[in-house]
Order: structure tokens, then C-alpha cells, then sequence
């Protein structure tokens, strides 16, 4: 029987526990909502079939980039950014609540996981491939992406205890969805923080010599760019319009179904430029995979 050194918590640090457990979470949110919730809702109160994909492929590649590199703050800063993330996207549309116990506790645990996905994201991106030198030279901007989110934090705790029984918070959930542009605000924000992380990111890999970690960073942008712009246009586009008191409409189908298909970059870009030491640039990734499927196809056809 094979130690528990196969995931490498044997001599991991006290976090990767914790990471694990979030893993564990993702993975019976996503099992009982498939399973339990998704089959009795009528068909509006569902989630789109875009994002069921989103959360599948978030919560794949989380366990992935887990299993690949567990004791790495880094790689667990990734983790922890995909498997919030997909539960945040899957929550209930319109921020209505699923009925029946577990309903309730899914639509709360949403809540609660899209304000703490933000400022998670931004310290992953500002930790890959190495902690930025901001934060080295200005330990205190690591608060700034949790001062951001913290009305959202605060709104979405609130509204998920309140929803699971705590009535003692129904002022600040009245209150809150009386004056819904805080958390507008806070998630524009947010949401703005993330994109400036990002653009010091590529800042770094103009002076970042190690050619394989130019590779990684190389990787990793290939892949955050499109998926990060697809979900501003997506999600934050429309909260941006509704904080300025307009209205942009629905987005047709297939410009849906191309951004869903773009946010889902980043879980195969994060596993393989985080989760992989030695990098190959995506030209030769790219390459050798078209190899191999020709190579795989022109095999089976032989036989």
C-alpha cells in the first residue's frame, strides 16, 4: 500500500491541508450540484451549460496542479484560484437562491467563494513564476486585493449566513441589496486589480533572463489574457454598465459560447506552466501535440 508521500503532504507545509480541503469542497460542490440540486430546478434557475463545463474543467485542473506540485506556494495560490473560481461561476444565476437545504448551502458557498477568488487570483499572478518584487519591496500591498474585495466579503458572508439561518445579519442584507452599487464597486475593482496584475507580470518577463521561466511566464500569458479579457467582457462588463446605471443587453449565443470557451485557457495554461518544472514554449507544445494526435491517428489506422 502506497504512503501518503503519493500527494506530498508527508513533508508539506501546514497550507497544502488547507488547499486540500478547499480541493475537497470544489469537488462535493460540484457532485451535488450535478447530482442533487441541478435535477430538480426548473430549467431558469439553472446553471448554463458553459459554466457546469467551466466548473468541471476548474475542478479537474485544480486536482492536477494539486497532485502535481502540492507543497509549492505558487502552484497552491493556483489551486486555490481555480477551484474558487469555478465555484464562483457556478453559482445561482441572478444571485437567487436555490431552495432545499442543499441548494441553500451551495448558493451561500458561491457567494462567499466569488469575493475570496479575487484577491486569490491577483496574489497567484503576482507569485508566478516567482513573488513579484513588489511585494518584496512593499510587503503591505499583499492586503490591498482583500481591502478591495472586502465589501464583497462582507456582503456575500452576510447574505450566506442570513440565508443559512443567522437573522441577526437581515439589516445588512436589506441594506446591502438596497444599495447594490458597493458591491458593484468592490468587484469592479477588484476585477481592475486583477487585469493591473497581469499587465506587472508581463512588465516582469522583460527583465526576467532565466529562459525557462520565460517560457512559463510566456505560457501562463498565452493563456491568462484571453481568459481574463473574455470574463471582464462576459461578467464584468455588464456590472461595470449596471454600476453606471445602463444597460448593455444579452449576449448572443455564440459570442457566449466563444468567451466561455476562451475563460477556460487559463486551467490548461496554470497546470502546465505552474505544474511543469522544465517548460517547453508553446510553439513546441503546440507542435509536438499535433505530432503526436497524427502520429496516434496514423497508428490506429494501420491497425
Amino acid at each position: 500500500m502506497r504512503g501518503p508521500n503519493v500527494l506530498g503532504l508527508d513533508n508539506a507545509p501546514r497550507y497544502a491541508y488547507l488547499v486540500a480541503a478547499v480541493l475537497v469542497l470544489t469537488v462535493a460542490f460540484a457532485v451535488v450540484q450535478i447530482v442533487i440540486v441541478r435535477p430538480t430546478l426548473p430549467y431558469a434557475a439553472q446553471v448554463p451549460p458553459g459554466q457546469l463545463v467551466q466548473l468541471g474543467v476548474f475542478t479537474a485542473a485544480a486536482c492536477v496542479l494539486f497532485l502535481l506540485r502540492s507543497s509549492d506556494p505558487t502552484a497552491a495560490l493556483s489551486v486555490l484560484a481555480l477551484a474558487l473560481s469555478g465555484i464562483a461561476n457556478s453559482g445561482p444565476p441572478a444571485h437567487a437562491p436555490w431552495p432545499g437545504l442543499a441548494g441553500e448551502g451551495l448558493s451561500g458557498l458561491s457567494w462567499i467563494s466569488t469575493a475570496i477568488a479575487f484577491p486569490v487570483i491577483a496574489l497567484a499572478i503576482l507569485y508566478f513564476p516567482s513573488k513579484s518584487p513588489l511585494l518584496v519591496r512593499y510587503p503591505a500591498l499583499h492586503a490591498l486585493p482583500w481591502l478591495l474585495a472586502s465589501p464583497m466579503l462582507v456582503i456575500g458572508t452576510a447574505r450566506a449566513l442570513h440565508l443559512w439561518g443567522i437573522n441577526g445579519l437581515g439589516e445588512i442584507v436589506a441594506w446591502s441589496a438596497a444599495h447594490p452599487s458597493l458591491y458593484f464597486a468592490s468587484f469592479s475593482a477588484a476585477l481592475a486589480l486583477n487585469l493591473a496584475a497581469i499587465v506587472e507580470g508581463v512588465y516582469r518577463y522583460r527583465f526576467n533572463h532565466d529562459a525557462n521561466e520565460r517560457r512559463r511566464i510566456r505560457m501562463a500569458v498565452y493563456t491568462a489574457v484571453p481568459g481574463v479579457a473574455a470574463y471582464a467582457l462576459k461578467d464584468g462588463l455588464p456590472v461595470v454598465s449596471s454600476l453606471l446605471g445602463a444597460s448593455i443587453g444579452e449576449i448572443p449565443i455564440a459570442v457566449a459560447a466563444v468567451l466561455h470557451g476562451l475563460i477556460l485557457l487559463p486551467a490548461f495554461g496554470l497546470v502546465y506552466a505552474v505544474g511543469v518544472q522544465r517548460v517547453l514554449g508553446p510553439r513546441v507544445v503546440l507542435r509536438r501535440s499535433l505530432q503526436y494526435a497524427l502520429a496516434s491517428r496514423t497508428m490506429t489506422t494501420i491497425a
